[in-house]
């Protein structure tokens, strides 16, 4: 995260040098959450045993800035800075018992994406774009239904940490056999969307997890997902006084 927030204050700062920065509020829901994959793994007096992986679609929150960055003539660059929720619910089944897991993880996000618009700033005018993003999870909830109460029994430090952590409640975030997540992801966005003269814009954003946020070897889990958002552009001139909103 250090190198990350440290790249977004130099592409701040490399952009003052430009006429025209813009800042803006964004919020939007997560349309997504997370795959995730458990492999065929040995627990104690059952041997070697199959359990697959039903992965189901939940809605999450985004709110955050973004800095507006000229570059050249229709081409900007948007670092920003996000929190947003990733939420999967998870059926697993082992032989013919069944366990769901709704897991919601909080997570702080830094992307830096580089947009080209389309057309002239007096009209509105579609964008198109993609970058890297960081992210730093620090928290979440996890809800179980498991009628049997067996899986549950069996999750985690109980199986030597070939198993994820399943329990409800708060979660922790690590590297030990019973967190739920590793605290670093990082991925790739892509983006499309349509900005107005007076600075509104509606963003669609597809992420793509790179990083395996699973804290055990037999566990994959990656983030991604869907994100539908609306934000404000505000200007500032070079000495930093707010302007009416202008677009690129």
């Amino acid at each position: 995260m250090r190198k990350a927030s440290l790249l977004l204050i130099m592409v701040v700062f490399a952009g003052t040098s430009f006429a025209q920065i813009r800042i803006a509020p964004e919020v939007g829901l997560n349309i997504g959450g997370m795959s995730r994959t458990v492999e065929d793994i040995d627990i104690p007096l059952l041997g070697s045993v199959s359990i697959s992986t039903e992965n189901k679609t939940r809605v999450g929150f985004r709110a955050g800035l973004i800095a507006d960055i000229p570059v050249a003539e229709n081409v900007a660059v948007q670092p920003g800075i996000f929190y947003s929720t990733q939420a999967v619910k998870t059926n697993f089944t082992v032989f013919i018992l069944d366990i769901s897991q709704t897991l919601k993880v909080n997570y702080l996000l830094v992307p830096v994406n580089v947009l080209y618009k389309f057309g002239t700033p007096d009209k509105g005018r579609f964008f198109v774009g993609a970058g890297p993003y960081f992210g730093y999870a620090f928290g979440g909830t996890s809800d179980i239904e498991d009628p049997n109460g067996i899986l549950t029994g069996l999750a985690g430090g109980n199986t030597g940490g070939t198993l994820p952590a399943i329990e409800s409640g708060d979660i922790s975030i690590g590297s030990d056999t019973m967190d739920s997540a590793k605290p670093f992801d990082f991925g790739l966005n892509f983006n499309l969307g349509y900005e107005l003269p007076q600075g509104v814009f509606v963003r669609g954003q597809f992420g793509l997890g790179l990083a395996n946020t699973a804290p055990i070897e037999s566990y994959k889990q990656k983030n991604w997902g869907m994100t539908i958002s609306v934000g404000y552009l505000i200007g500032f001139n070079k000495k930093g006084n707010k302007e009416e909103p202008v677009s690129n």
